[in-house]
């Protein structure tokens, strides 16, 4: 991810947070950051299940990095926005 791309992100965050769209999922606000910079590829999620105790880990691919979930999670849904929150902080 480069400084623009990371600039970018910070500038819509705040733009998005200032339209009320301070509740929505980090899932749907990845995704419109991601629309409205027109990115030519979409987030990319991959699972991942943990054979100890069947619970998910979540990869995301996202500006040509890859983040992991550092531990496993009941849920795919709670992997997944457990993976793209720290991305948008």
């Amino acid at each position: 991810m480069n400084a623009n791309t990371l600039t970018n992100i910070s500038n819509n965050k705040g733009i998005l947070q200032n339209q009320n769209h301070i509740n929505k999922i980090p899932i749907s606000l990845l995704n419109e950051i991601n629309q409205r910079n027109k990115f030519s590829v979409p987030p990319k999620y991959s699972f991942k299940t943990d054979p100890n105790n069947g619970y998910f880990y979540c990869e995301l691919e996202v500006y040509g990095k890859i983040f992991t979930t550092e531990h496993s999670l009941l849920r795919k849904k709670d992997a997944k926005e457990n993976v793209t929150r720290p991305q948008l902080c």
